[in-house]
């Protein structure tokens, strides 16, 4: 399917983690649940909401991979009653070797959090840190980090990749000049109510 290509884009040098993320995938396409499920979702996502019209192919895939961030780490299956993450690790796990094991099973620690930059190091990574519990995580990434600035905020999926954490997607990106205003909104948010929130939210 086309959603490949979009995890295939940006692997090297920072991370693989597009490539793995692309292997869950692909097995939940071959899953006859997992893959109703997720065409069904799909629909109902893009359907959903009239308001929101997506003119071009660049607003297209953006909606897209914003589904896929949800679909993999949040979306509760309605057949397995897991995560298609935590499907895949009970079916596939033992086909992978130490490495990649240990890889797929770190991203079970997967974050969903508003994040503030604190330092970019162009073409590497960046260090960021969570508005809600006030860790800070370097993150490697090559070309978001030319877009971002210290003091920029953004909400988005980062995976223990490693030692450090990569980015999966952005879900709302915030320029620091208007930073303020966002990260006094989430201090007032209920830990509950930040767990609720999920990239189809934004």
């Amino acid at each position: 399917m086309y959603y490949d290509d979009i995890f295939m884009e940006d692997m090297e040098p920072a991370t693989r983690v597009s490539e793995y993320c692309a292997k869950i995938l692909e097995f939940c396409e071959e899953d006859p649940y997992l893959s109703r499920e997720i065409e069904e979702e799909m629909e109902s996502f893009l359907t959903s909401r009239p308001n929101v019209h997506y003119p071009t192919s660049e607003e297209r895939e953006f909606a897209e991979i914003r589904f896929l961030d949800y679909f993999l780490f949040s979306y509760s299956s309605s057949h397995y009653g897991m995560t298609p993450l935590e499907v895949f690790l009970s079916r596939k796990l033992p086909d992978f070797n130490k490495k990649d094991k240990e890889i797929y099973l770190g991203f079970k620690s997967h974050i969903y959090s508003a994040f503030e930059v604190l330092k970019v190091a162009i073409g590497s990574h960046f260090i960021a840190k969570d508005l809600s519990s006030d860790k800070v995580y370097k993150v490697r990434e090559n070309k978001a980090t030319y877009q971002l600035e210290e003091g920029d905020l953004f909400i988005a999926r980062i995976l223990p990749y490693e030692k450090d954490y990569a980015l999966f997607h952005f879900s709302l990106f915030i320029p620091r000049d208007a930073s303020y205003l966002t990260k006094r909104e989430w201090k007032r948010m209920s830990p509950e109510d930040r767990k609720k929130l999920n990239p189809l939210l934004l």
